[in-house]
């Protein structure tokens, strides 16, 4: 990505050629150009009624609406954000780096996951889960015990040659106080990434951990269970290919607009090979912070196996 806008975690510097330029322009008042379109889906419940968000296709381009703050438009080539109310600004990078980007790549046949990554050992394992299901915790843990962050909740994957290959994310983790503190220390100065939100933005690479900013080959996918006792066992355990299936339309990012968008016939061909490469498992983790080090041990033993 190529952009002047001031992200509040710096992109990552790189030499490539981009794949896509972002910008952001103001607007005095909201668009009224869509009032003669019909979405093709819409989402989330705003208190006077109308969608929080609405999802467009323009022939050329498709559009995401975050209603009342700003509209985004994926081409080919580009994202361009169209802000018209500034109060709403920190959603910019909220709605980027989650639906809208989701929503470039899959138009460009890049299936996207709800998934965090680490690579261990020059391989790339995702844990994929719900909201709260323990994804972001895991892949910090990871981060924490030395592995490279690849990228944090969204998890973008494309075919190349006989391998699947995960692409580097944003370089941040959003954690919750209690797991700045554990993994890291006080946790004051980090700031919230939302303003009604507790969890703070955590740079990964200027004072923790490491990221990677290249491609790496998916190793394993796992499905992080949380656990009440923190006695219990680390437990790895494969899940089979109707399940393994199953969950990545789940859990996939956008797993309602990609059926809309007609995406999905191809996405479950995608799948399919997939699985014919890549172990899926279920990841039993113990309650508490401080028993991460067992999963992350436990990851690294099945990983070496």
């Amino acid at each position: 990505m190529a952009s002047d806008y001031a992200f509040a975690v710096p992109l990552p510097s790189s030499q490539a050629e981009p794949d896509l330029l972002f910008e952001v322009e103001t607007a005095s008042q909201e668009s009224r150009d869509f009032e003669r379109l019909e979405p093709v889906y819409v989402e989330g419940m705003l208190p006077d009624g109308r969608p929080q968000f609405e999802f467009y296709d323009l022939g050329n381009q498709a559009a995401v609406r975050v209603i009342g703050a700003m509209d985004f438009f994926c081409r080919r080539n580009g994202i361009s954000c169209r802000l018209y109310n500034s109060r709403e600004r920190h959603l910019i990078e909220i709605a980027l780096f989650g639906m809208v980007l989701s929503l470039w790549l899959e138009l460009r046949g890049i299936p996207t996951l709800h998934a965090s990554a680490v690579v261990i050992d020059e391989r790339a394992v995702g844990f994929m889960s719900g909201r709260g299901g323990g994804k972001t915790t895991t892949a910090a843990a990871c981060v924490a015990g030395g592995h490279a962050l690849l990228t944090d909740d969204l998890l973008a994957l494309e075919e190349q040659g006989d391998e699947i290959l995960t692409r580097p994310g944003y370089p941040q983790l959003r954690l919750w106080p209690d797991q700045i503190e554990h993994f890291i220390g006080p946790h004051d100065h980090y700031a919230a990434f939302h303003p009604n939100h507790d969890k703070r933005r955590v740079t990964v690479g200027a004072g923790f951990g490491t990221f990677c900013g290249t491609s790496a080959p998916l190793a394993r996918i796992y499905l992080p269970l949380r656990r009440q006792d923190s006695s219990s066992d680390v437990r790895i355990v494969r899940v089979a290919t109707w399940e393994a299936a199953r969950a990545l339309v789940i859990r996939s990012f956008l797993p309602r607009e990609v059926v809309r968008y007609g995406l999905q016939p191809a996405r479950l061909a995608f799948f399919a090979r997939l699985l014919r490469k890549t172990r899926v498992a279920k990841l039993s983790i113990p309650h508490g912070l401080d028993q991460l080090f067992r999963v992350v041990s436990a990851i690294e033993s099945d990983l070496a196996h």
